[in-house]
């Protein structure tokens, strides 16, 4: 029999995985008593594969269309760089799936902190607020609205989903009002992602926030 030390279980399987934490087992190999959990890839791989042919299709027509009118400058590497947050944070989110909003929280946090210092380390040129920012804000929204629709979240967490779009919208208001922008279409194209991902929160999700509020607010 196997043995989990993050566990601290005896695990009769035929697997090196501990079926409950991921954790490499040691022991000797046994026959496999249970079925087989697959995967959330292989339980949802329909989705993941239109999701990454979507992703490569709109690089791909980013790229295109950048090649084509060059007067705008070479922006499709932001584009793309949009592409690879939004997976970067599914699979971030999916590994630590217990809390997917907190998860996205500190992933945004880190990434905009260290963006911003290294803007300022480089004699602040501003490209943080101006791009890198409201795509990873826009990034985040996109990852938890597709993860939200593959795992079942807590009824908490639409609460701690809903306030972080509110603030991503803020925050890119701000930006916007207050000149700090040289370039608005990033934070624009953020804050009309914050108002769809608001849309669908109540549409989709507006029962259970609904029931949070009131068992958070006693209404």
């Amino acid at each position: 029999m196997k043995y989990c030390s993050k566990c601290k279980l005896d695990v009769r399987t035929a697997s090196d995985i501990c079926p409950l934490c991921q954790n490499k087992l040691t022991g000797t190999d046994e026959k496999q008593s249970y079925p087989v959990i697959p995967s959330i890839y292989k339980r949802f791989e329909l989705f993941f594969k239109i999701l990454i042919m979507s992703s490569i299709g709109l690089s791909v027509i980013c790229i295109a269309v950048n090649l084509i009118i060059e007067q705008f400058g070479w922006w499709w590497q932001y584009a793309v760089f949009g592409v690879f947050c939004v997976w970067l944070s599914i699979f971030h989110i999916i590994k630590r799936r217990r809390n997917i909003p907190k998860a996205i929280m500190n992933q945004v946090l880190i990434t905009a902190i260290l963006c911003v210092i290294w803007d300022l380390w480089t004699n602040w040129n501003g490209w943080s607020i101006d791009f890198v920012l409201p795509i990873i804000f826009t990034a985040a929204m996109i990852g938890l609205f597709i993860v939200a629709r593959v795992l079942k979240m807590k009824e908490g967490d639409y609460l701690l989903y809903l306030f972080m779009v509110i603030a991503f919208c803020i925050i890119t208001v701000i930006f916007y009002a207050t000149n700090l922008t040289n370039i608005v279409i990033p934070s624009i194209i953020c804050f009309s992602g914050g108002i769809l991902s608001l849309a669908a929160l109540i549409i989709f999700d507006g029962k259970n926030m609904k029931e949070e509020f009131e068992k958070r607010f006693h209404l």
